[in-house]
Parts: structure tokens; C-alpha cells; sequence
């Protein structure tokens, strides 16, 4: 560890965490648009079919993910005045946010011409989103050593995301409506170039505030990518996360990509999708923010506060037309019940093992879910605030396991691989994102899914198994795969201090 790691790698301040949230909200703001609306822009406005597009999903994120271990090993040989990961947020900021524009500005090239498009414009969006994101999640292994410090980084950065995910549930259908004026490509064109601006100002802004100060010096300094694969290969906490997060990824981007399709044709509501988007979003805001405090049982003054918190943020998304008042309250009652349940997942159990409570409470509720198709949008609502909660309650935890997974596998081989780490367990990531893209919108075609068509009964039935049982299915594997995680708490602490001894 360097200097600065030796003395400063423990508590980080508010300014910190806050600037390190910032970089995750920038990636949601077009992120989130891509698994909530690309499904949805590419077969209802650009006109490609559904198996296609399911197609396109995989290909592309497949081949990104390829390059994930690459800029891995690329971050960890990285030498700068700015550190070793941070440099890359301020190199690649512009071209991260021209390439999520170009995505959206589809010419009307023809069939094969438009589809050629989109792949190639696809592609490159990914590719710079991955340039940005691993040396992204791997500085955060990189500004503390401190096992608690970590999980309330990850707290506030999924927190952060949360927002932007709130701005592109909230804002993205009102904003193509207002540059759209009826031409939906056009709308969708200058919304991301609006979320594009943002993001670009929040990654400079997330360069601005954060630092390196827990570098340790056996990190790469050079050897073979072959070298630190064999390493990585004997991190068994390394592998194990990965799985968690391919499996977690198709259940996120099954139930992302279906949401817009389950509000317009299985409840009928089409007007009121924005608002069902942003109240989910508000629940996973409200579950990040008390992820790092999960230990304990549930406070009634905390749950009253949290509930008055969460209804005064309703009532001004209220007076701002968003949200209608006949949604506030189920949305409400759900983050109450929500927070009870996180609460009691992790009242005497490490938090490695409340995230596999969690898993399991989020399986019921999505299962939940799949039947509110008929019960009406304000019980619908509530379920999805409640799936939403419960998921990003436990993504926090998830997060800075993987940063222990670090130390874990310094400890275990000598050999610090922090990039390569963090870019493989991407490369899972974004396996789970092209394998639940593609499974979406294959399931979707199956089922007899029609654009902009009255859609029958079969295919409605489908786009609620793609909503509901299939991110069912996907958490309650992850209980089971989590059961093999050893990153306990007290795991690590022992871990941090035999690295300390072993610096002298």
C-alpha cells in the first residue's frame, strides 16, 4: 500500500462517497435508458422485429463483453498523476456520451441498412461504456481497504444511481413527448442528448471529487494477461461472484425490458408508465440508501422518519403532475413493508447472508408481481416498488463483496489483479444483460408479442412471465449460488490485517 493507503484507506468522506455516486448516476442516465427503452425504440419506432432485436442484444453484448478482460488488464497497468483507474472517467467522458447519442440518431437506411446501423452504433456504445465502467468500479477497491467503508460507498453510489435511474424513468417518455412533438425518433434523439450532456458533466464531476488513497503496491505491474487470468481463475470468491451477477443481470433486464411493454398492454395504463417507472425507481433509492445498515432490527422512529421522507418526495413529484395521488399510498405501504423486510434479513445475520435473505424475499415478490396484471396499476405499482427495494438493498452488498473480492484474492495468491477482477466480473455482468435482452425479446415474438397492435391474451400472458416469473426464477438461483460466498465480515477484517502484517 502506498503512503496514503497506509494512513487514509479507512473512512471516506460524504464529499467522497457523494462524487463516487455521481459516476454511477451518469452511467444509469443512459444505461437505464438502454434496458428500459431500447427494446421498446428499436421494434415500436425504428421498426426492426422483436427476434432481431433479441438478435442484436446478444451479439453486441457478447461481443463487448469479450473485450472486458482486455480493459481490465489495460486499467490495471495504467500509470498517471490522476491514479490508476480515476484517469480513464475524464479520457473517455466525451466519447462515452457522443456514442449514446449516435445510438439514437437511426437513420431510415432500409431494412438491412437500419439494422447494419444499429448493430455497428450498438456496439460502440457498449465499448465505451466498458471503457468507463471498469476502471469505474474497480477505484473503489482502490479508495478505502476498509471492509464497512466499502458497503456505505456502495450505498451511496447505488443511491446515486438510483437517481439517475429515477431521471430516465421519470423524464425520458415527457421529454420525447416535448422534442418529439408527435415524431417519437426525434423525441427520443434530443432525450438522450439531454441525458448524454449529464452524464458527461457527472463523470467529470466524479473525476473531480474522489481519489486513490489505498493503492497497494504488489498491484500489477506488469507479467502476462494469461498470468493474471491463472490468478484470477484461483480467486474461488471471484468466481462465485461472477455467477451472482450474470444471474442477477437476466433478471434485471427481463424485468427492465418488459416494464414499459407490462404498464401499456397488460394493465392498459400507457399514460401512467412514467409514473410506474419512477416509483419503482424512488423504491430503490430508498433501498440503497439503508443497505450499509442493514444490521439490526427495524427501528419504528427510523421507519417513521423513512416514510415521511418517502411521502414528502411523492407529494412534489406530485405537484410536478408525475406521480397521481391514487399510487402514493400503495407506493408508501411498500416501502414501509420493504423496510421491514430488509431490516429483518439482516437484523442477526452477516450481510453476506442477508443478501441471499433478500434474494429470496425479492423472488416471492416478483412472483407477486406476475399476478397483479388483473388486480389493478395501484396494487401493480406497489409490488414493483416493493421488487424494486428489495433489489437494491442487496446490489450495494453485492458490490462491495466483489471489492473484498479483491483482498481475498491478494491474500490467497500474492498477486493483486484489481481491473481484471472488476472487468471479468463485467464481462459476467453484461453476459446476464445479453442473455436477459436476448431472452426478453425472444420470449416476447414467442408469445406472439405485435407492436403497436391490440395483443392477445397469449402474448399479454407472455409479457408478464417476462416481468414477473422469470426474474422469479433468476433471484432464487441467486440464494442458492450466494451460499458459497465465505466474505464475511469478519472474514475480511482478518483478511485486511494478515495483508497489513504482511507490508510490515
Amino acid at each position: 500500500m502506498s503512503q496514503a493507503g497506509a494512513a487514509g484507506s479507512g473512512r471516506l468522506s460524504l464529499v467522497e462517497k457523494l462524487g463516487y455516486g455521481l459516476g454511477d448516476a451518469a452511467s444509469n442516465l443512459v444505461f437505464q435508458t438502454i434496458v428500459n427503452f431500447i427494446a421498446f425504440y428499436y421494434t415500436d419506432v425504428v421498426g426492426l422485429a422483436p427476434a432481431l432485436v433479441g438478435t442484436l442484444f446478444l451479439v453486441v453484448r457478447v461481443f463487448d463483453a469479450v473485450l472486458d478482460p482486455v480493459m481490465g488488464a489495460v486499467a490495471d497497468r495504467t500509470r498517471s498523476r490522476w491514479g490508476q483507474f480515476r484517469p480513464w472517467l475524464v479520457w473517455l467522458a466525451l466519447p462515452f456520451g457522443a456514442s449514446a447519442v449516435l445510438t439514437f440518431a437511426t437513420p431510415n437506411l432500409g431494412e438491412p441498412g437500419t439494422a447494419i446501423y444499429c448493430f455497428v452504433a450498438y456496439t460502440v456504445l457498449m465499448i465505451f461504456y466498458t471503457g468507463v465502467n471498469i476502471p469505474y468500479g474497480a477505484m473503489a477497491a482502490a479508495m478505502t481497504d476498509d471492509p464497512a467503508e466499502r458497503t456505505s460507498l456502495q450505498s451511496w453510489r447505488f443511491a446515486l444511481a438510483m437517481v439517475g435511474n429515477m431521471i430516465v424513468s421519470g423524464a425520458t417518455l415527457p421529454l420525447i413527448e416535448l422534442f418529439g412533438h408527435g415524431d417519437r425518433a426525434k423525441g427520443y434523439l434530443w432525450t438522450m442528448v439531454v441525458f448524454a450532456v449529464l452524464a458527461v458533466v457527472m463523470l467529470l464531476a466524479c473525476f473531480a471529487t474522489t481519489r486513490e488513497q489505498a493503492r497497494p503496491v504488489a498491484a500489477a505491474q506488469g507479467g502476462s494477461l494469461a498470468g493474471d487470468l491463472k490468478a484470477l481463475w484461483a480467486n474461488d470468491q471471484w468466481r462465485v461472484l461472477a455467477m451472482v451477477n450474470f444471474v442477477l443481470l437476466i433478471a434485471v433486464v427481463m424485468r427492465g425490458t418488459a416494464a414499459l411493454y407490462f404498464v401499456r398492454y397488460v394493465l392498459r395504463e400507457p399514460d401512467l408508465s412514467t409514473a410506474y417507472l419512477t416509483l419503482g425507481t424512488l423504491g430503490g433509492v430508498i433501498g440503497s440508501l439503508f443497505a450499509g445498515n442493514l444490521h439490526g432490527a427495524p427501528k419504528p422512529r427510523e421507519l417513521l422518519l423513512m416514510a415521511v421522507a418517502h411521502g414528502g418526495l411523492l407529494a412534489v413529484l406530485g405537484v410536478a403532475g408525475l406521480i397521481p395521488v391514487d399510487l402514493m399510498a400503495p407506493a408508501t405501504a411498500a416501502v414501509a413493508g420493504g423496510y421491514v423486510l430488509a431490516k429483518l434479513s439482516g437484523a442477526w445475520l452477516d450481510r453476506v447472508r442477508a443478501f441471499g435473505v433478500l434474494m429470496v424475499l425479492q423472488a416471492a415478490a416478483q412472483v407477486a408481481l406476475f399476478f397483479t396484471g388483473g388486480a389493478g396499476v395501484a396494487v401493480s405499482a406497489g409490488v414493483f416498488v416493493l421488487v424494486m427495494l428489495l433489489n437494491q438493498a442487496a446490489v450495494p452488498v453485492l458490490w462491495a463483496l466483489m471489492s473484498d473480492s479483491v483482498d481475498y484474492g491478494h491474500w490467497k495468491t500474492g498477486r493483486r489483479i484489481t481491473g481484471l477482477n472488476f472487468s471479468t466480473i463485467l464481462f459476467a455482468l453484461k453476459m446476464g444483460v445479453a442473455v436477459g435482452g436476448a431472452l426478453a425479446a425472444w420470449l416476447l415474438g414467442w408469445y406472439g408479442y405485435v407492436a403497436n397492435a391490440v395483443q392477445t391474451q397469449h402474448a399479454m400472458h407472455g409479457i408478464a412471465v417476462v416481468f414477473g416469473l422469470g426474474p422469479a426464477a433468476a433471484c432464487l438461483l441467486i440464494a442458492v449460488i450466494s451460499g458459497a460466498v465465505r466474505l464475511t465480515m469478519a472474514r475480511m477484517q482478518q483478511v485486511r490485517l494478515d495483508l497489513l502484517k504482511a507490508r510490515g
